[in-house]
């Protein structure tokens, strides 16, 4: 949504990109400027974090929240989105590498494994510390942790 007040603000990423000029409507969301920036500088929307004033800007919030001015500096704090992977182990001792969320389910984890291991889908058995895991289950539900490996049993149809 724009309201068509703009006023210009400065912007300052953290990085090797020079700082630069934006219009911008006072009354738009924080998060719409994050996309603004984001796609300005080509940082990803994750880990694209604003703060003006030495405080952290909230998404849901607007610039007027903040009591922003003409001539604002936004600083661009840009931390990298660090993502937990684990070691598929198969049975002949080759390892790969999944990325996954805690949320993610067992489900899903076989199904990258299948497609990664063996390019075609496979009915897979996934044991974590000796323990079989079952489809449905999210990984949080084991206390699988970033880095550790899960052994992979394998019968392809």
């Amino acid at each position: 949504q724009v309201h068509g007040n703009c006023m210009q603000i400065k912007v300052r990423p953290n990085s090797s990109i020079p700082e630069f000029n934006l219009q911008f409507d006072p009354g738009n969301s924080v998060f719409l400027l994050r996309q603004v920036i984001s796609k300005e500088i080509n940082v990803s929307l994750p880990s694209l974090y604003l703060c003006y004033d030495q405080e952290m800007l909230e998404d849901q919030d607007t610039l007027e929240d903040y009591g922003m001015q003409e001539g604002a500096v936004v600083y661009c704090v840009v931390k990298p989105v660090v993502s937990n992977y684990l070691l598929a182990k198969l049975e002949d001792g080759t390892e790969v590498e999944v990325n996954f969320h805690q949320s993610d389910t067992v489900k899903k984890i076989k199904r990258i494994v299948a497609e990664r291991a063996f390019g075609k889908r496979c009915k897979l058995s996934l044991v974590y510390n000796g323990t079989t895991m079952k489809d449905a289950k999210e990984l949080r539900e084991y206390k699988v942790k970033s880095k550790e490996k899960i052994s992979v049993i394998r019968s392809c149809a």
